[in-house]
């Protein structure tokens, strides 16, 4: 979407030169309030990185703050919500939830336990990070981790393990989705203009995550003991 001042956007809707298939939209963008939203941003990183507001509330305050003064038109930061986002939580937490009272959460981490139970910890995370890797190149991050955290915790509670390293495994690799264009809408947006083949995610993204995993389930039984 095209991005600019008042006068430039106007400019350009108007001129005849133009031949417009679609309704002409743009974003205007206030330079000279980017010096407050940058106070803004380095207020609200701070109230969290000091414990003086949990992330959510202080994300939301900063979210409010930048409408309040202006930063961003309010019309604007409606356009800006994306439903599709909602609807992939909604369904997903509902769906993780629902696995876990019905049991097949535990199914699932019983046959997990049966394939991998002798092996060690560390080896166990690593395949449950290889795992997760691998589904979340095909679905959402929030709906990879909502549907895959209830087995994590069952799979260590059934080997007698401290649940938060499988969990904290889970989290971070269900953001881990370097090895597909597919895997992340940032990824879809470099793939065209950078003429990229599918084939280079896959080269570039395999040994990252690697890299990812070996530091994932090297600290995570170590930081997170339970």
């Amino acid at each position: 979407m095209p991005e600019g001042d008042q006068e430039s956007l106007a400019r350009v809707a108007n001129d005849e030169a133009f031949l417009m298939l679609v309704p002409f939209h743009a974003e205007p963008k206030l330079r000279r309030k980017a010096w407050l939203a940058g106070l803004i941003m380095l207020a609200t990183i701070s109230l969290a990185a000091f414990n003086l507001m949990s992330i959510e509330m202080a994300a939301i305050s900063g979210a409010v703050m930048v409408i309040l003064t202006g930063c961003i038109p309010i019309n604007q930061a409606y356009r800006s919500i994306d439903s599709r986002i909602f609807v992939f939580i909604a369904g997903a937490i509902p769906l993780g939830a629902a696995m876990q009272k019905t049991g097949t959460a535990t199914l699932l981490a019983g046959w997990l336990q049966h394939a991998v139970g002798s092996w060690p910890e560390r080896m166990v995370l690593l395949a449950l990070f290889a795992l997760v890797a691998i589904i979340t190149q095909f679905m959402s991050d929030s709906a990879t981790t909502a549907l895959l955290a209830p087995i994590a915790v069952a799979l260590a509670q059934a080997l007698g393990r401290a649940p938060e390293p499988f969990v904290v495994t889970v989290a971070m690799a269900s953001v881990v989705a370097f090895l597909t264009p597919i895997g992340h809408h940032g990824n879809l947006l470099v793939y065209g203009p950078g003429r990229y083949r599918f084939v280079d995610f896959v080269l570039v993204g395999t040994p990252l995550t690697a890299i990812c995993a070996l530091i994932v389930v090297l600290l995570a039984p170590l930081i997170w003991q339970g």
